[in-house]
């Protein structure tokens, strides 16, 4: 029984120090920087800095466009980047087991427990961004993401759009 407890221990310490870890990845970005907001707020900030540029200036840094179209005078250029994911629960039940321990003052505890997915889950990395042009000039940005709402969904925007940001100021003519 001495022994048991012992290892129960080991284990309760060994999933303490595994979530500070997982909490820690969370924080910092994780190792692939999944949480990092960076390019997402990047993307944003150009929603106000590229309206004004040329035609010619976007085509020769975000290239040519997925789809184009004209009404009423407007012109709209729209880029797509990324794909969709949409993680549903399979039909075979996906049901989850987990087993844990604790040690509460000097007795031992162990317990089961068991899930089941509800629902379903979209993740993305999709983005549509569509620039408004008025005879020949930039006027507008929108960007279009299925998890549209925090900075991070627009990360894969900002693929579309970076070129653009990071070009060179246009010479004058």
């Amino acid at each position: 029984m001495k022994s048991f407890r012992i290892r129960a221990r080991h284990m309760a310490a060994a999933g303490a120090l595994a979530c500070v870890v997982v909490v820690g990845a969370c924080q910092s970005g994780g190792p692939f920087g999944a949480f990092d907001n960076t390019r997402g707020n990047e993307a944003l900030a150009a929603r106000t800095t590229l309206p004004g540029i040329s035609e010619g200036q976007l085509l020769a840094c975000a290239g040519v466009p997925n789809r184009s179209r004209e009404s009423g005078g407007i012109t709209y250029y729209t880029y797509e980047n990324g794909s969709i994911v949409d993680s549903r629960p399979t039909s075979s039940g996906g049901l989850s087991v987990g087993v844990g321990s604790g040690v509460v003052t000097n007795n031992t505890r162990a317990s089961l427990g068991v899930g089941v997915p509800l629902g379903r889950e979209l993740s993305s990395n999709y983005c549509e961004a569509t620039f408004q042009l008025v005879g020949g000039i930039v006027r507008q940005l929108n960007y279009s993401t299925p998890t549209s709402g925090t900075a991070a969904s627009y990360n894969s925007c900002f693929d579309i759009v970076s070129a653009c940001v990071n070009a060179p100021p246009a010479p004058v003519l």
